[in-house]
């Protein structure tokens, strides 16, 4: 397929003229040596201009552009051209299966290191380091015949990152199998897939949650509470990685003589608005799980939540039932991104201490374990490899125990 082609294809499902006359005339770009020296696209500013178009226009296309992988976000580096599929996928590629940016893996701007983006992103330049070309393909534009023909050139290997939701729909996981039978080396992040049937790569969830819990125990609190979801727990029912943080939190509590709660478990829900409206009916929704656990003599005096996204709504929950976030009971997040969530502007509190999972690591180990694959090494087990995570805390101040309803 030639970039004219594809920008065609980009054009035809655009909304207005002005984006579709844009795309094509930024498709003519990304095929002049010129004007992308190094295949690295000029800064937003410069194209704009250039091509006489709005910036927000000129990020509608850009975005199209990278969800087709004809263009590659850097984050704060920029952006580069991706080679035409036919030439990207010869020996000495590696193929990274990962969401497109703008997908939820990071917000505009400089993400935190929480955010998903930053394992692709250290994948792609721990790949170049070691003299590979990198592909970044979002599997949801791709048919999964395409992706099986990767096969056919005999790419370095695939990297596949954060596509719980496209691992479980069937015949998706066969994909990588058939990948894997011709030969293709193929690694995961772990939390994309439930098994131990390919060579992983994963944070210590275990550590992660053991070293949150012990945190909480060493300030004084003694009824620590897991909620855990929404809206995680919608990938799967109980996934490896939760029940991780479960032994962790265990053996914390364990250690300390205590006897562990019984996790609160969240369904996920769809809410109709959207907004402040759509935060309300969040923070009701978690309300109404949370009042007969927060009141009586054996209430707990901590929360831990999922991930630092429902922190936010937790703690308003919290809130409306009475309690004062951080004052009347401690709330950690996991995962470390709250800087950049939407939901502050409601909820002026922030997590206590969050866990690290070093993304950027985990994507430097993928390339490592996928090229020590590649190198002719003799057949063996799958390997799963940790990272040890990182305990961050904020400086909130919140003094230990809680005082009461």
């Amino acid at each position: 397929m030639t970039v004219s082609a594809d920008v065609s294809d980009i054009a035809a499902r655009l909304d207005t003229t002005t984006q579709r006359r844009t795309c094509k005339a930024l498709g003519e770009l990304l095929t002049d040596e010129a004007i992308c020296p190094d295949g690295r696209l000029p800064s937003e500013r410069e194209l704009s201009q250039r091509l006489e178009v709005s910036r927000p226009t000129l990020r509608l296309v850009l975005r199209a552009m990278e969800q087709a992988g004809l263009v590659q976000s850097m984050g704060t580096r920029g952006r580069i051209v991706q080679q035409a599929s036919e030439a990207a996928t010869a020996t000495g590629t590696a193929i990274i299966l990962a969401p497109a940016p703008g997908d939820g893996s990071a917000p505009e701007g400089r993400p935190q290191p929480g955010w998903a983006h930053h394992t692709w992103l250290s994948a792609v330049a721990e790949l170049h380091g070691r003299g590979q070309q990198a592909l970044v393909v979002n599997p949801a534009q791709t048919a999964p015949s395409d992706l099986k023909h990767l096969a056919m050139d005999h790419p370095t290997g695939v990297i596949v990152i954060m596509l719980h939701d496209w691992i479980k729909r069937q015949g998706q996981a066969d994909v990588l199998d058939d990948l894997r039978s011709a030969g293709v080396p193929v690694v995961l992040e772990a939390l994309a897939c439930d098994g131990p049937d390919f060579d992983t790569v994963d944070s210590d969830q275990q550590a992660g949650a053991a070293m949150l819990t012990r945190w909480l125990l060493s300030r004084g609190h003694r009824r620590v509470l897991r909620v855990w979801g929404p809206p995680a727990v919608e990938m799967l029912p109980n996934p490896n990685w939760l029940r991780a943080r479960d032994a962790g939190y265990e053996q914390a509590m364990t250690e300390a003589g205590l006897e562990p709660l019984e996790a609160l478990r969240v369904d996920p829900v769809g809410f109709s608005a959207t907004g402040r409206r759509r935060w309300e009916q969040r923070v009701r929704y978690l309300a109404g799980h949370l009042v007969d656990v927060l009141r009586g003599p054996d209430a707990p005096d901590a929360l831990m939540a999922i991930s630092d996204g429902p922190y936010f709504a937790l703690a308003a929950a919290c809130r409306l039932l009475g309690l004062e976030p951080q004052k009347d009971i401690a709330i950690v997040g996991f995962d470390n991104y709250w800087q950049q969530l939407p939901e502050r502007q409601w909820e002026p509190t922030v997590p206590l201490a969050t866990v690290d999972k070093r993304n950027a690591e985990i994507g430097r180990k993928l390339v490592s374990l996928l090229l020590d694959r590649g190198e002719g090494s003799p057949a063996r087990e799958p390997v799963h490899r940790l990272i040890r995570p990182e305990l961050v805390t904020t400086g909130s101040a919140a003094p230990a125990g809680r005082t009461g309803m």
